[in-house]
């Protein structure tokens, strides 16, 4: 069974089925042929029978009245009355032997033919006698007639009762053959009904459990374990398909590890080189090897600020990279979100005045401790008052607020959908809100996908990596969060991230 082919064992399970309604068929068909012949038995011999049997009583009741007008008259028409019904009387006779099924039926008609033949030489016998003129012993002539016709009757009885006994018993058979087909057609269609069952499920079962073992590996690729190895007993179909999913788990393992190992030495090819030519700025911009003049110590700030960009960027790529492959690891302990987002709101206070910007901070009085990675919060909220600043034009505000809030009323052009596992749990909203130029609607959902940037024009008037929001989004979906923007064009936009309290 292992080594056939869905299509054979669709095949032979409705075989079996075809299998087992033909034989109901045949049953029902072989019943119904028995109580078929039962009930012609009854119609062709029975009912005849009986009809006949009574009709041979009256003919000969007649017969007899005619022989004895024949014989106190000497009348020639009622003799020949006589004649005629003994014709009758005969032909009936030879009717019986015909439509009798039984060797006691039979018997019984030969019996009283036999009387009957008897009885018509015994009058013919005295016709003769009365014909001649001669005196013969009237009394016992007649005595012995009665006899013999007390006889036929007798035994025309019987047959009438035989005939009645036999109606009874084919009627029963009938009823009891019906009632038998009735049951074993019953009992045949439950028993087939069972079995088609039983063949189905094993089909299916031979097909969905292989399936579901391959949709269990599947859904643990999707979390990052790429160390699968499906080996099912299932039809060939879906065991070429296990090879093959088989195959490019191992494909994946080996793009997984070398995903590793360029992330290793990505990390270390560039931050070695960069490292020695941000000290080497330092050492420089300090006098290390004598005296610079303001022009070449305004180069080296250049130096050293593109520096750090270049620094901030490899770390940004590096972590996305990481959270992708699954490789990312958090300290989780008790965080205050109120010291973290102060602490950050200190460090840019200063970049926000340069640009003439107001920084406001609207925290809830008392917020709960929740259970995060604080560098990883401390993250995601610098890239989003980064952000902020970047697209804020002067004298422009942007607030950053903390509250209490329920999961099921945390967003209002964009709820979290139900179903994610704390709809009406408690959790902390965290907002960050600038006076940028929007986003558009179509590109809310966008603005978190790796490298994506706003438009041309926006992108050359505030030039970014575009890997901010997309490591934003990974961390507090990391914390079991969810991240969102809402925006009005020319008005500014407002980010915020929920984190449920755990």
């Amino acid at each position: 069974m292992r080594n056939l082919r869905i299509f054979w064992r669709i095949n032979i399970g409705y075989a079996c089925i075809i299998i087992l309604l033909a034989l109901i068929s045949s049953l029902a068909l072989l019943k119904f042929n028995q109580l078929k012949n039962l009930t012609k038995s009854i119609i062709t011999y029975d009912y005849p029978s009986s009809d006949l049997e009574k009709k041979l009583i009256d003919s000969i009741l007649s017969q007899v009245g005619f022989e004895r007008k024949y014989l106190i008259l000497e009348d020639l028409k009622f003799y020949q009355s006589f004649n005629a019904k003994e014709e009758e009387n005969l032909a009936h006779f030879n009717k019986l032997l015909q439509l009798a099924e039984t060797p006691n039926a039979k018997a019984l008609v030969e019996k009283a033919h036999k009387r009957y033949l008897e009885y018509l030489d015994m009058v013919k016998a005295e016709v003769v006698l009365v014909r001649s003129k001669k005196k013969y012993p009237l009394f016992l002539y007649q005595q012995n007639k009665e006899k013999v016709i007390t006889v036929i009757n007798q035994t025309l009885d019987e047959l009438i009762n035989l005939n009645k006994l036999s109606i009874s018993a084919k009627i029963g058979h009938s009823e009891e053959a019906s009632n038998q087909a009735g049951k074993l057609i019953g009992s045949i269609a439950i028993l087939s009904l069972l079995i088609s069952i039983t063949i189905s499920i094993l089909i299916t079962r031979g097909i969905n459990k292989p399936l579901k073992t391959l949709e269990q590996a599947t859904k643990s690729i999707a979390q990052g374990d790429f160390n699968q190895k499906v080996d099912i007993s299932s039809p060939p179909e879906i065991e070429r398909l296990a090879k093959a999913f088989t195959f490019m788990c191992n494909r994946l393992q080996e793009l997984d590890n070398l995903k590793k190992d360029f992330i290793s030495n990505i990390s270390h090819e560039l931050r070695t080189p960069l490292t020695s030519i941000k000290e080497a700025s330092h050492l420089l911009r300090e006098g290390a090897i004598g005296e610079i003049s303001s022009e070449q110590k305004e180069f080296l700030e250049v130096i050293l600020e593109e520096g750090e960009k270049l620094d901030q960027y490899i770390n940004n790529l590096l972590d996305l990279s990481k959270m992708e492959a699954g490789m990312m690891s958090y300290s989780w302990q008790s965080c205050d979100l109120t010291q973290i987002i102060n602490h950050i709101a200190q460090g840019l206070r200063p970049v926000a005045q340069k640009k003439d910007i107001q920084l406001d901070i609207a925290i809830q009085e008392v917020l709960p401790l929740v259970i995060a990675d604080s560098r990883k919060l401390q993250q995601v909220i610098t890239n989003l008052l980064s952000n902020a600043l970047k697209f804020t034009p002067p004298e422009g505000k942007i607030t950053i607020s903390a509250s209490t809030a329920l999961g099921s009323a945390v967003a209002s052009s964009q709820p979290l959908k139900p179903g994610t596992g704390f709809d009406n749990q408690e959790g902390i909203k965290v907002s960050v809100s600038d006076m940028g130029p929007g986003i558009p609607k179509e590109d809310w959902e966008r603005v978190f996908d790796k490298f994506y940037q706003i438009g041309r024009g926006v992108a050359a008037s505030y030039p970014g990596s575009g890997l901010g929001l997309a490591i934003a989004q990974r961390i507090v979906e990391d914390h079991v969060g969810r991240i969102w923007v809402e925006s009005e064009l020319d008005k500014g936009s407002i980010f915020t991230f929920f984190l449920p309290l755990r």
